[in-house]
């Protein structure tokens, strides 16, 4: 970890540490393979080349690399492959900037519950997933609910991502300790 101005970066590693399951065996382990191999696949942005060579770090933006990442980790317990996730992460980086109407934001900090709802476009002759249809949408008072009802799955299949649970389950106390060393 460390601080460029007033962001800061992460090493593999400590993406790795703060997305993990710790229940699991080989928790850190599968991480680590799961967020390089995310990057090699350009899923996972890094702030310098992904290809540093030997004994430099590749560097992640805090917050939007651990938030993409943790959603990457939750669709890969489900089998999603990554050409899946491509356009979800693709999504997402553009998505960040302009935040939805502050729907990460209010998640992050838990002012409201926010979601992101992947609708698979299954495609109807062969079952295979088509590419997927994106928005975001929360339980904040301003946003008008039947717009919330619109954006419901016109798909047979697809996938809501409780931005806020996937938050909280995250080692955040992790970075904090990292911070103060």
């Amino acid at each position: 970890m460390q601080t460029v101005g007033n962001r800061i970066q992460l090493s593999a590693k400590d993406v790795a540490m703060v997305i993990m399951y710790p229940g699991q065996p080989d928790g850190l382990a599968r991480a680590m393979r799961q967020v390089r191999h995310w990057t090699q696949c350009d899923l996972l942005q890094t702030v310098n080349d992904k290809h540093t060579g030997r004994g430099r770090s590749r560097m992640y933006d805090e917050e939007s690399s651990i938030l993409l990442a943790a959603m990457l980790m939750e669709l890969s317990r489900f089998g999603v492959t990554v050409d899946k996730m491509k356009y979800l992460a693709d999504w997402f980086y553009e998505d960040w900037e302009a935040d939805s109407e502050g729907v990460f934001f209010g998640a992050a900090t838990g002012e409201w519950t926010g979601y992101i709802l992947i609708d698979w476009n299954i495609d109807p002759q062969t079952g295979d997933f088509g590419e997927p249809a994106l928005s975001v949408f929360s339980d904040e008072e301003y946003h008008d609910y039947d717009e919330t009802v619109r954006r419901l799955p016109i798909s047979s299949s697809a996938t809501i991502l409780n931005l806020n649970l996937i938050h909280d389950r995250l080692h955040w106390d992790y970075l904090s300790r990292a911070e103060a060393e």
